[in-house]
Parts: C-alpha cells; sequence; structure tokens
C-alpha cells in the first residue's frame, strides 16, 4: 500500500485548487463577455425602438394633417330626404343659392352618402372647392336653418376632434358668459381671436383666457403718442426763432451775417436816407 505524505497531498490539492480558479475565471470572463454583448446589444435596440417611436409619431402627424386636409373642405348635411343622387345634388344647390352663393354646380367636387342606408336615411358629406367657400357656408348656418328647418350644416371632424369639441364646450360656455367673442375652429376654441387647444386650456388654471386683450392698434390711439405733437411743434418753433436770430446778427458796414447779399440793414437804410434827403 502505497503511503500518501501530507506534503504530497498538499501539493496535489493545491493543483487541484488552480485549475478549479481557472476553470472559474475562463467562466467569469466569458460571463461578462456575454454580458457586454447583450448590453450592447439591448442598447442598441432601446436606440432603435426610440427611432421607431419617433418615426411613428411623425408617421401619425403627417396622416393626421393629410386627414385634416382632406376635410378641409367638407360640410356634412342632415336632414336631406331625397331618394338618389342627382335629387340631393339639385337640393344642395337649392340650398347654397339660398344663402346667396350662386353656382353651386361648380362649386361642388363631390357628394356622396355617408352609411349604407338609402339615401332618404343618411347625412350628405360635400366636398368644396375650397376654404373660404366652407367657412361662408358654415358662417350662414342660422340662415339655412331659417330657410330650410329640417336641414342641418355640420364641419366634417374626426373623431379625435369631435371629442375634443365636447371637452371645449365648457370652456366655451364660459367664455360666452364673460360676453367674449368665442367659436370654435377644428379642435381648437378661438377666444377673442386667440386660438386656444384643449391642453393650453386645461393647463390654464387662472382662466387667463377670459381676459379681454387689447389690439395692437390700440395702443396707437394712446394719450401718450398725441402728447408727444406739441413738442415738435415746439422744437420747430425754437429751430425758426434760432434762425431768425442769426439772420439779425448783422455788421454794421455790410450785409447781415448768414444771410442773403444785399438784404438792407437799419444802418444802409440811414445812408440811403441821408443820400436821398430824406428826412430822418
Amino acid at each position: 500500500m502505497t503511503t500518501i505524505t501530507l506534503e504530497a497531498l498538499n501539493d496535489l490539492l493545491d493543483s487541484k485548487l488552480s485549475v478549479t480558479n481557472q476553470g472559474v475565471k475562463l467562466l467569469e470572463d466569458k460571463l461578462d463577455q456575454n454580458f457586454k454583448i447583450i448590453s450592447e446589444g439591448m442598447s442598441t435596440m432601446k436606440e432603435e425602438i426610440i427611432v421607431m417611436k419617433e418615426e411613428q409619431t411623425k408617421q401619425g402627424k403627417q396622416i393626421n394633417q393629410l386627414e385634416m386636409d382632406k376635410r378641409n373642405t367638407n360640410i356634412i348635411l342632415h336632414g336631406i330626404k331625397e331618394e338618389s343622387y342627382h335629387q340631393s345634388l339639385i337640393k344642395t344647390m337649392e340650398i347654397l343659392n339660398g344663402i346667396g352663393i350662386q353656382g353651386s354646380k361648380y362649386l361642388i367636387k363631390d357628394l356622396r352618402k355617408l352609411g349604407k342606408g338609402k339615401w332618404t336615411d343618411c347625412p350628405l358629406l360635400v366636398s368644396l372647392i375650397s376654404v373660404p367657400l366652407k367657412i361662408d357656408i358654415l358662417k350662414n348656418k342660422n340662415l339655412i336653418k331659417e330657410k330650410f328647418p329640417n336641414v342641418i350644416v355640420k364641419d366634417d371632424l374626426s373623431k379625435e376632434a369631435r371629442e375634443k369639441r365636447i371637452q371645449l364646450a365648457e370652456y366655451s360656455k364660459l367664455a360666452h358668459d364673460n360676453n367674449l367673442k368665442v367659436y370654435m375652429k377644428q379642435d381648437k376654441l378661438v377666444v377673442n381671436k386667440k386660438e386656444w387647444t384643449l391642453e393650453e386650456l386645461q393647463k390654464d388654471l387662472g382662466h387667463t383666457f377670459l381676459n379681454k386683450y387689447k389690439r395692437p392698434r390700440d395702443e396707437d390711439k394712446s394719450p401718450n403718442k398725441n402728447a408727444k405733437k406739441p413738442q415738435g411743434s415746439i422744437s420747430r418753433k425754437n429751430s425758426i426763432e434760432k434762425y431768425l436770430i442769426q439772420t439779425m446778427d448783422i455788421d454794421e458796414n455790410g450785409p447781415p451775417i448768414g444771410t442773403q447779399k444785399g438784404l438792407i440793414t437799419p444802418a444802409r437804410l440811414q445812408t440811403q436816407q441821408t443820400n436821398s434827403g430824406t428826412p430822418k
């Protein structure tokens, strides 16, 4: 039987431990390398996600703008109970003629019913040739209601804009109660010619949108500006007086300094009177 000394046993253990430590070190290095690769990959993925989100937001805004541009010249007519496209077109032209808009046939780009029902049951989507024409029609909604009691004219808005308008109605009422000129424009509220988004109004805790802003031209009528006019007159008067004083700076034997040659001075006048025999 082979006898293993204590020293040999220690050497063996040290050798095994060294191998184990080397293996652990290699494993740690490999784990660190893998972790670094994963971290770099995640960082790249985060950057790509950020870029994708920005691109998605940009595309969303472009789509919203395109949709808004598409709806920009549209109106919706409710209450036209005609049987066909042709009859609906004639009725629409009659409504436009009723508020003084002539040549209606050539002002309509497109007309179609909204929904899958019959023409008599669906509202009409009318595409016009320009935004100013649409604005004129919407401004005459009350006149249309008066002449055609069953017809209601509305703006063609997206679902998001309609939802915002419901929330804007609260602020519109406040403005009306304060005797301010207020109306809705797309998904914004216009108060005294200043546009407010829903987000701006929600942040406006002090209700500054109810302030009556002065237009710049009002400042042109301020008393301070008018008060400057007398100063200009005084300045011109002083300049004239200064000029007269300079012209009266006379050389006794010659023409006044700074004046036209030949100007009659008191000394010359006295000489002329003496020579001509005129009494002094």
